[in-house]
């Protein structure tokens, strides 16, 4: 549907993200013996490789990784403001 609207004219957002926490990326990087956000940075790399060659239209400027800081920050900070209650005056 994306590409049939890009095709047509329209700006279409079609982005991607890669989500890298959890039991399955920790097991995975012990089973390699490395660190999980090095393994990571390699499937991701391959994957996007992988995508760009069978021609998805994704917006590749716009993807994301879950493990990124700059990604998951803002919501460590949402759920430390919402664990501090209501500002009582």
């Amino acid at each position: 549907m994306a590409r049939q609207a890009r095709m047509r004219g329209y700006d279409v957002l079609h982005r991607m993200g890669f989500d890298a926490f959890g039991l399955p990326a920790e097991n995975a990087a012990i089973k390699h013996n490395t660190q999980a956000k090095r393994l990571d940075a390699q499937e991701h790399d391959q994957a996007v490789k992988t995508m760009r060659r069978m021609g998805f239209s994704y917006d590749y400027d716009r993807m994301f990784n879950t493990c990124d800081p700059e990604y998951y920050r803002w919501g460590q900070w949402m759920f430390i403001k919402m664990g501090e209650g209501p500002r009582v005056s």
